[in-house]
This record gives structure tokens, C-alpha cells and sequence, in this order.
């Protein structure tokens, strides 16, 4: 294998591109990875440089044991999730580039939000970002019919994916990294536009709010057949997309050893 890890640099977001030339700097030879083509089109419009597409990965370990616990065997039942919506997103106080206080807005106004959990930084919290553990999580997660994905911005966007992993469909915003990498219930976005955030320009995305809630009254009328056959679909999907296995496969290269 790779005699050295430093042979790899990986990140996430256009913030780490001041950080990639630095360590460039000591590891000449490093190879440059992202987790997202519209990630990488931000990395080299900064002047970094990007070897390869490697996505995040969930711990289908917890998410398997989470899933089949809570549950029972797949397919999911609807009947069994406590919560019809969940986000999780530590954003931007300022900005709000993660779209938290439009989300909570959104279920406010459709009468939907004590069916909701937020997990933020922000004060709409019903719990405060980064406090849960990593199997709490994911059971919130398992617990919750549909997980919306409205961030204006996202490099990868890893809850949403892990929201997956467990069944639970998401309801994301069609551009940026969702784009790429999410399955379930695509919603437009007004405009395109850039924001600050930490003292970087980054592309930000408004959600269409009168397709969301097209969407999400939609999904709320789907039969629990419907339902168990996408987030079945969603599941398979982010355990065999998204598993550590392969995609250190595509990093890690075996060498011949004579």
C-alpha cells in the first residue's frame, strides 16, 4: 500500500484550498482528493488542484444495526418512524448558508413543524449540533420518515447521505453536491448566487419554498407501499455507494511486493 499517508490529501470544501497549496508545499507528490465534481470546479477556481472524486463515507455498521433494531427487517415501515422530517446542519450564523431558519420557517408556516426535529447551531434548535452520538444519530435519523436537504451550499453534505444509509428518503434541493450524490425527492431553486461565509465567496443556491412545499405535500400523501419501496431503494443505494470498503479501494492501490 501507499508507504506514507501523506501521500494523500483529502477535502471537502473550498475552504481547505489555502490549506491544500500549503501542505503541496511539504508533500509535493501528495495526490488531491474531493468529494464532489461541483466541489472540484470550487477547489480549482481558487487555483488548487484536484487528482480525483472520492466521496465521504457512513458507518453502515451502526446504520445496519440501527436500521434492522428499530425497525426490523427491511423493507422500512412508515408506521414505525416517530418524526416526519429531520435536518441536520451546523451553518453560517450570519449567512445561514445551510438554510436552517428557512426550514424551520417552511414547517411553521405548513403547520408541520412539532413533526420535525432541527439539529443545529442555531436557536430554532430542538438539539444542539454535534451533541448526539454517533449511534443517537443515526437512530434520529431511522427514527424520521424524511430528512430535508435544503443547504444552499454543500460541498458533500454527509447527513443526508447517512439519513439514506437507514431508510429515510430525502427531500433535497437539485444543485451543488445533492445533485450528485442524493436519491429520493428533487426540489428546484429560485436562484444562484454568492455569499460570504468565513471570508470566502461560495455559490449559494435559494430554494424554490413554493416547489418544496409542492413536494412535501406530495411525499405526505405517498401509501406505505410507495414509501417502504423508495426507502428500501434509498438504503441500498447509500450502504453499497457509500461503505468504507470500496471507496478506500479507489485511494489505496496494493503494490506488488517482490
Amino acid at each position: 500500500f501507499l508507504d506514507d499517508l501523506s501521500d494523500i490529501i483529502w477535502v471537502d470544501t473550498k475552504f481547505n484550498a489555502k490549506n491544500i497549496k500549503i501542505k503541496k508545499e511539504f508533500f509535493p507528490n501528495a495526490k488531491v482528493y474531493i468529494t464532489s465534481k461541483w466541489n472540484k470546479e470550487l477547489i480549482e477556481s481558487v487555483g488548487g488542484h484536484v487528482d480525483g472524486i472520492i466521496p465521504r463515507v457512513v458507518d453502515t455498521r451502526i446504520a445496519n444495526k440501527v436500521t434492522y433494531s428499530i425497525r426490523g427487517i427491511p423493507p422500512n415501515t412508515p408506521n414505525a418512524k416517530k418524526y416526519d422530517f429531520v435536518v441536520i446542519a451546523n451553518t453560517d450564523k450570519s449567512v445561514d448558508h445551510k438554510n436552517v431558519l428557512l426550514t424551520h420557517k417552511l414547517l411553521v408556516d405548513m403547520n408541520l413543524r412539532r413533526r420535525a426535529v432541527i439539529v443545529s447551531n442555531l436557536d430554532v434548535a430542538d438539539v444542539k449540533v454535534f451533541s448526539l452520538s454517533e449511534d443517537d444519530k443515526y437512530k434520529l435519523l431511522a427514527e424520521s420518515r424524511f430528512y430535508l436537504a435544503l443547504s444552499g451550499s454543500e460541498g458533500f453534505g454527509l447527513p443526508p447521505v447517512e439519513a439514506m444509509a437507514v431508510g429515510t428518503i430525502p427531500i433535497y434541493l437539485d444543485a451543488h453536491a445533492y445533485a450528485e450524490w442524493l436519491k429520493g425527492f428533487p426540489v428546484s431553486y429560485e436562484c444562484k448566487k454568492e455569499v460570504v461565509v468565513d471570508g470566502l465567496l461560495m455559490d449559494y443556491y435559494k430554494p424554490d419554498v413554493k416547489d418544496v412545499e409542492r413536494v412535501i405535500r406530495s411525499v405526505l400523501t405517498m401509501t406505505d407501499t410507495d414509501y417502504e419501496v423508495i426507502s428500501e431503494e434509498v438504503r441500498k443505494y447509500a450502504t453499497e455507494t457509500f461503505r468504507v470498503e470500496p471507496i478506500l479501494g479507489k485511494i489505496f492501490k496494493p503494490k506488488l511486493i517482490s
